[in-house]
C-alpha cells in the first residue's frame, strides 16, 4: 500500500512522519481493495486538520477531513471516520457482487 504524509507548516515534529505512518497501516485491514492513502496536516489559527485520502482499485477515492486541538486527536478521529468509510464501501462492494 503506497502511503503519503505531507505536513504543511514547519512547526510540526518530524517525528510525527513517522507516527502518521505507523498509525496508517492499520486502515488496510479494513478493505483489501485499498491501494494506497494520503494524509495531509495543516495548522491554522490555532487548530490541527487531517485531510485522509484512501485510494481504492475500480472506485472513487474516500475523503474525511477533521480538525482538533493536536494533530494526534484530529488523526485519531480521521481514522476512526475512514475505518468506517472503509467497511460500510466494503460491505456495499460484497453485496453488490452477490
Amino acid at each position: 500500500m503506497n502511503k503519503e504524509v505531507a505536513l504543511l507548516h514547519s512547526a510540526y515534529p518530524s517525528s510525527l512522519r513517522g507516527y502518521v505512518e505507523q498509525r496508517l497501516d492499520g486502515l488496510s485491514k479494513f478493505n483489501e481493495r485499498m491501494t494506497g492513502i494520503r494524509a495531509v496536516f495543516q495548522h491554522q489559527h490555532n487548530e490541527h486538520s487531517v485531510e485522509l485520502v484512501a485510494s481504492i482499485g475500480g472506485s472513487a477515492p474516500l475523503v474525511v477531513e477533521t480538525k482538533a486541538s493536536s494533530p494526534q486527536i484530529a488523526l485519531k478521529h480521521a481514522m476512526a471516520s475512514l475505518a468506517t468509510s472503509l467497511k460500510r464501501h466494503r460491505t456495499k462492494f460484497l453485496d453488490a457482487r452477490h
